[in-house]
């Protein structure tokens, strides 16, 4: 279902990823975010401490609609979240558990991957209201810890490992149940993007997106 925010839940089942975008430069950003789109990629973040963040997530909105969910990242505080909402984010994500954050999005219809490491965190996130519980940082995890927490309490929570993914723990995750996967300096590899070469970034997305389809059809 689609939420009033305009975020589309079917968009993103379709390549359940959600490409971190950090500190790229506005005027790069739309030629990244093209190429991307063009790779299957369905959901892409803008870290709102970003160069030019409220410009360039304004137009990736109006460059990319109904192709991409556009959310603002690494929302710590009510004031980044004016600051996100204003830009025009569909969905927002958070390095913590901020419940005034939470709350808000929850009001507005705003989804919300909140971040948590710990299994108290974990509950803490999903109680007060998160979409989904933005696992961070899961590259200092082993896979396998998705399904301990997945097996045990918290079986209803829905999980977003992000931070520190590979192609290795990608596939690993989502075999562990993940509904998705956050993935940044990976997928926006800074070289090529200064370089701006652009066919061989095409092609390092295409590996990525083609690893998550046949996980996804493995598993599914």
């Amino acid at each position: 279902m689609d939420c009033k925010s305009g975020f589309s839940w079917s968009l993103f089942a379709k390549m359940p990823v959600v490409g971190i975008m950090r500190m790229i430069s506005c005027d790069l950003l739309l030629s990244v975010a093209d190429i991307y789109c063009r790779n299957g990629f369905t959901t892409l973040e803008i870290t709102v401490d970003s160069p030019g963040f409220d410009k360039a997530l304004a137009r990736c909105r109006a460059s990319f609609q109904n192709k991409l969910n556009i959310g603002a990242g690494t929302v710590c505080c009510l004031k980044d979240l004016d600051r996100a909402l204003e830009a025009g984010a569909q969905f927002v994500v958070t390095p913590n558990v901020n419940k005034p954050v939470i709350k808000q999005c929850k009001v507005l219809g705003i989804p919300i991957m909140v971040g948590a490491f710990s299994p108290t965190e974990v509950y803490r996130a999903w109680k007060h209201g998160a979409s989904l519980v933005k696992l961070f940082p899961a590259g200092a995890l082993v896979p396998s810890y998705l399904n301990d927490l997945k097996s045990g309490p918290m079986s209803q929570v829905d999980f977003l490992p992000t931070g520190g993914i590979t192609f290795e723990n990608a596939t690993a995750y989502l075999a562990y149940g993940a509904k998705g996967i956050g993935v940044g300096s990976l997928l926006f590899d800074s070289e090529l993007i200064e370089k701006r070469d652009w066919d061989a970034l095409s092609i390092h997305f295409a590996q990525f997106s083609n690893l998550i389809r046949e996980a996804l059809n493995h598993h599914g």
